[in-house]
This record gives structure tokens, C-alpha cells and sequence, in this order.
């Protein structure tokens, strides 16, 4: 199996989603940043809506398309032809 390679922001977009909504709640938790807790859940969302569409994106480009399948150099991926069977 292909391991990821690439900073975090290419290979694990819901991790950076996670990882700011901690941050975010830790300056609030903290007192550093005061916000109320439907600013602080609006902000939450919107970041796990950007999350879930860069997450969408990411994924849909490492996906072969059945319909036309295509390398990622754009040449066409055709299935090999099935072996002939030997005469009987």
C-alpha cells in the first residue's frame, strides 16, 4: 500500500481541521480569546465544512474514473485483451 507523502496540508486535511479547532478552543479555555459559544460553534463548522470539501477533493484526485480511465499523464488506460483459448 502507497503511504501519503507530502506536507500535512496535501495528505491529512481533516487532521489540519482538528488540529485548529484544539487550538481554537485552547485560547478560549485559556482566556486569550473570548468568544461565545455560538461564535465558537459557527467557527468549528465552517472549519469542518472546509475540511470535508478539501478532504472530497484531495480523495477525487487519487480516484481512477471507470467511465474513461486515464493515467495521470492523460493516456488511456485500456484492460489487456483476455488470452486466446487453444483450439479443441
Amino acid at each position: 500500500m502507497n503511504q501519503p507523502t507530502g506536507p500535512p496540508t496535501q495528505t491529512e486535511p481533516a487532521a489540519i481541521a482538528e488540529a485548529v479547532r484544539i487550538i481554537l478552543i485552547a485560547l478560549v479555555g485559556a482566556g486569550w480569546l473570548t468568544l461565545d459559544d455560538t461564535t465558537l460553534a459557527s467557527i468549528v463548522s465552517v472549519v469542518g465544512v472546509l475540511a470535508s470539501v478539501a478532504l472530497t477533493w484531495w480523495t477525487r484526485r487519487k480516484v481512477t474514473s471507470l467511465a474513461a480511465p486515464r493515467a495521470t499523464d492523460g493516456t488511456p488506460l485500456v484492460s489487456a485483451e483476455p488470452p486466446a483459448r487453444p483450439a479443441e
